[in-house]
């Protein structure tokens, strides 16, 4: 399963040292999320930017940190 992480530091340096391989800013997810295509499944966001992803991408896993 592919993840995608939408992270501000230092939780995005974490995700980036585990090996999470689409790990964007935070601020500049509305640029990167483009970039979140069928294949991931998890989407792992700020929860501050939750509701937002949760609407744009019904149909995937959320976890807000």
């Amino acid at each position: 399963m592919k993840i995608a992480a939408f992270l501000d530091s230092p939780l995005k340096e974490a995700f980036l040292t585990a090996g999470i391989e689409f790990v964007f800013p935070a601020a500049n997810y509305k640029k990167n999320i483009k970039k979140v295509n069928d294949n991931i499944k998890l989407i792992i966001v700020e929860d501050k930017i939750k509701r937002e992803i949760t609407k744009k991408y019904p149909d995937k896993i959320i976890i807000g940190v």
